[in-house]
């Protein structure tokens, strides 16, 4: 008994289409605003936000990278490119190298880099493109890893510009007690001295921003705790 032989009559390549810059950026722009929504929800203040957005949308957009495929030859940078091993890395070596020769202040070298860091470790931890049919980020755009590393950050150097410190505990105790009593006391003008008093306990109380209690709305419209020039003349406290 002869066993059938099996012959390929004719072969089949699968070949997938080239995913265009149009939906990469689509992408990109996806992943940002779902990492930006989360501020939303953890009740940050618009300008905390805004400045959020403005300096990752800006740093992606300014660092371009060279891709014969796009019409001008070059195009920005994606969030994925960012987090590819190895290059993605030597991008962010070069970005604190660069934050360093520019002779910033330590405080804010730390502060870009914990925007890019936070950016990332939520990518890590939400791999999916946003959209009506969510897909697998490393699926579509291959592996990506964390490129900002704790060893990036220059915390063991001093700044001699901030002269800055925390009250805790009886210092803070101390520090109400100075201002109820020497402060307000010793100035002229009690009312808005004691609404200085009262914007400093609410912040070290509620752990408010000074721009998140620049929107109270003390007793009635246009009564903010901080008021403008023209509003201070006027105001009755």
């Amino acid at each position: 008994m002869s066993r059938p032989h099996l012959a390929i009559v004719h072969e089949m390549s699968i070949v997938s289409a080239p995913i265009t810059f149009a939906e990469k950026l689509a992408d990109h722009e996806a992943i940002l605003q779902g990492y930006l929504d989360t501020h939303v929800t953890r009740n940050h203040s618009e300008l905390t936000i805004e400045s959020e957005r403005r300096f990752l949308k800006g740093w992606f957009e300014n660092l371009i990278i060279k891709d014969d495929l796009y019409p001008l030859g070059e195009r920005q940078l994606l969030i994925w490119e960012a987090m590819s091993p190895i290059t993605g890395r030597q991008r962010i070596v070069e970005f604190g190298k660069g934050l360093v020769s520019a002779d910033l202040k330590v405080r804010t070298v730390q502060g870009y880099l914990g925007k890019l860091r936070r950016l990332f470790e939520y990518v890590l931890e939400c791999p999916y493109i946003p959209g009506e049919n969510s897909q697998l980020l490393v699926a579509k755009y291959g592996r990506i890893e964390q490129p900002v590393l704790e060893y990036d950050y220059p915390i063991h150097t001093l700044d001699s510009d901030e002269e800055g410190f925390v009250l805790t505990g009886e210092s803070l105790i101390e520090f109400y007690e100075f201002i109820r009593t020497t402060y307000i006391s010793g100035n002229q003008k009690k009312l808005p001295v004691s609404r200085d008093y009262t914007m400093i306990v609410l912040a070290a109380e509620s752990g408010l921003r000074a721009s998140e209690i620049l929107h109270l709305d003390a007793l009635k419209p246009h009564r903010d705790f901080i008021l403008s020039t023209k509003q201070y003349s006027n105001a009755l406290w």
